[in-house]
């Protein structure tokens, strides 16, 4: 649909978040979209329709999870913790233009004297020093770097950081470009094509095996 693809190119280019209502549909017939999903993408989609329809649309949403999909809080001895979606790329122009729209701020992470932590349901695998405790941000950085080559060896943990390097990786940048100027996908193949050469066979094996297998990654690191 045309007026579809000039909502993603507005999006892309003015990173507001706020889509312009379309002209009334000929014949003043409605529109009937159904959404297989309800996280980010899916709610982000419904919303930016309704803005760009407004109630000449039916939207329907399927989902068999929770609305907002990984952005959830959970509640851990009596207290509720954000537990999803934490890290947002630079180059996801369409999130960014959802934290404009809701007047969201970013916050540098190192700013925030919050410890991360991996927990995997059980027990907690691994988690970083806090400035708060120490009362040092470059004492508590030194600490959190020293526990992680200690845990997992700076070789590894340097070929994990260097992944995003190899050509194997999504370049979603392109994506975001292509969307810009006006593509569409009428298959999740072709997407991938346009997210790199080798994202179709990725999406085939099990993400554990390729980090092991392929790119060298020692199984507890990835684990």
């Amino acid at each position: 649909n045309e007026s579809v693809v000039a909502l993603i190119r507005e999006l892309l280019g003015r990173g507001d978040g706020h889509v312009k209502r379309a002209e009334a549909l000929r014949s003043n017939r409605r529109l009937k979209v159904a959404i297989l999903g309800a996280g980010m993408g899916g709610s982000a989609l419904a919303l930016w329709l309704r803005d760009l329809f407004g109630d000449q649309v039916d939207i329907a949403v399927i989902t068999n999870g929770p609305v907002g999909g990984r952005c959830q809080a959970v509640e851990l001895d009596g207290a509720r913790y954000e537990a999803g979606a934490s890290i947002i790329s630079e180059v996801n122009v369409l999130f960014k233009a959802l934290m404009n729209r809701f007047n969201l701020k970013k916050f540098d992470l190192s700013e925030c004297n919050m410890p991360l932590a991996v927990y995997n349901g059980t027990r907690f695998l691994f988690s970083t020093a806090s400035s708060a405790a120490s009362g040092w941000k470059w004492a508590a950085k030194l600490l959190s770097q020293w526990k992680l080559v200690w845990r997992f060896g700076m070789f590894s943990l340097l070929k994990l950081k260097n992944i995003s390097k190899r050509s194997c990786a999504p370049n979603f940048l392109r994506l975001y470009r292509a969307l810009r100027d006006g593509a569409t996908y009428a298959h999740p193949r072709e997407l991938l094509s346009t997210l790199g050469h080798s994202c179709l066979c990725l999406t085939q094996h099990p993400a554990d095996q390729w980090l092991v297998r392929e790119m060298g990654i020692p199984g507890a690191l990835v684990q």
